[in-house]
């Protein structure tokens, strides 16, 4: 089972260098039977720089054996920890 990315959507608010450090807040703010879509806001100080929503889909093998991919519902555990939009987490570095 795999998480690809089918879509980005990027908006870029301000320059940042290399060096800086950023701190970023990311939460899964949608969920459907199998794709979710993670939210991701950088700030630099206190002017938000970046803002980054990708929708991901729940997949595996298919069964085809053509080698592809095919979207999977998501399950038990994974439905459970993802099935409702969270509070942003936020990583310091």
């Amino acid at each position: 089972m795999g998480i690809p990315v089918v879509d980005v959507h990027v908006r870029f608010l301000l320059p940042w260098l290399y060096a800086e450090t950023l701190e970023v807040e990311s939460a899964v703010t949608e969920s459907g039977r199998s794709s979710f879509t993670v939210n991701h806001r950088f700030q630099r100080g206190q002017g938000l720089a970046a803002e980054i929503a990708e929708n991901r889909v729940w997949s595996a093998q298919a069964a085809s054996g053509s080698g592809g991919l095919e979207s999977k519902a998501a399950q038990g555990a994974l439905k459970e920890k993802f099935g409702a939009p969270a509070e942003p987490a936020t990583i310091k570095k």
